[in-house]
């Protein structure tokens, strides 16, 4: 399980190089950042096969646009 630390102030660095939070640390849980839910090898196939169709049909409709014209 992945956690974030955060601070309600810059970081500092101490004499030894570590990080302090001079003011309230907090802890963030993995779900409270995560936007997108983790999806699948399939799935993300999916996605780029479509991210290309789109692509490919927006390069064939301006070739036939231009042909037209």
């Amino acid at each position: 399980m992945a956690v974030l630390l955060t601070c309600s102030e810059d970081w500092q660095i101490d004499a030894q190089g570590a990080p302090v939070c001079p003011g309230t640390a907090a802890v963030v849980e993995e779900t409270a950042y995560q936007a997108w839910p983790g999806i699948t090898y399939d799935q993300a196939n999916q996605l780029i096969a479509a991210a290309l169709f789109v692509l490919a049909l927006a390069f064939i409709v301006r070739r036939v646009l231009r042909l037209l014209s």
